[in-house]
């Protein structure tokens, strides 16, 4: 494995050399309809703003295809390891309007935290694809390759438009930010209003550790979740059984008269 990715680095740096396409040392960029000259000549400023963004942009793209290669190693480091389940001392009930366990809770489980650290996304594809969320029944597998897909379809289109690449990202916030919210229905917490959405989705821009670690935590370290329909209103009351004391009812083809013993 090492060797054969130190030889396509190596394709990747002959690649760059001058007149290795053979066009003379000249490459061209159709998004930007710039000559990026690798000869030495100067350049005006506005061919030398025009490199900066292609440079920059190339840049963006390489990063978020990194990120999707991560998701994948990282998916098989959690699918080889073996995670130690949690004692019935360490399970909390469910209750409340909110998660029982903060973002900043780090101590409870180790394990969880530093695969939060690391590893973030195999962590989140767990959790999403546990029995207690079973979140649109989709594999472990299922959300490693749709997350790997946002970041590397991503970053191919930082290359050619960072209005897309916001789109294809954003995508993949609202995927997040639609399990949270998936996990807070689940367990009776307070869920599709305003202030919860908006809080989930800024939890996921600024924390995403923190966000991966409090939805695990939830998942392994509370109870089962609520089996009853979860509604604003209050659950109807019971059907009351009639006592039909006195009337007259056909018992075997027979009128007989219910008393009561």
């Amino acid at each position: 494995m090492p060797a054969r990715l130190l030889s396509y680095g190596v394709i990747v740096w002959l690649a760059t050399l001058p007149g290795t396409f053979g066009d003379g040392g000249v490459q061209r960029w159709p998004h930007t309809q710039v000559h990026i000259r690798l000869t030495g000549d100067d350049l005006d400023p506005q061919e030398q703003q025009a490199l900066i963004q292609a440079v920059k942009g190339l840049v963006g793209g390489l990063q978020l295809c990194l990120i999707a290669v991560e998701v994948l190693i990282g998916g098989l480091i959690y699918h080889s390891c073996t995670r130690r389940p949690p004692s019935p001392s360490e399970i909390r009930p469910s209750g409340g309007s909110g998660f029982d366990y903060g973002l900043c809770e780090c101590c409870h489980s180790w394990e969880t935290s530093c695969w939060a650290i690391w590893c973030p996304w195999s962590l989140w594809s767990a959790t999403a694809s546990s029995p207690k969320s079973n979140f649109w029944a989709f594999t472990f597998w299922q959300f490693v390759f749709l997350t790997s897909g946002f970041f590397f379809f991503g970053g191919l289109l930082r290359v050619l438009s960072p209005l897309l690449c916001l789109l294809v990202l954003l995508g993949h916030k609202w995927v997040l930010v639609r399990h949270r919210q998936h996990l807070r229905q689940k367990y009776g917490m307070l869920h599709s209003t305003c202030l919860s959405i908006t809080e989930d989705a800024c939890i996921w821009c600024y924390c995403i550790p923190c966000a991966a670690m409090q939805e695990a935590l939830q998942v392994d370290y509370v109870g089962d979740p609520l089996s009853a329909p979860l509604t604003a209103s209050a659950p109807p009351d019971p059907p009351r059984q009639l006592q039909m004391v006195g009337q007259v009812v056909r018992v075997d083809g027979r009128q007989a008269f219910l008393q009561v013993q």
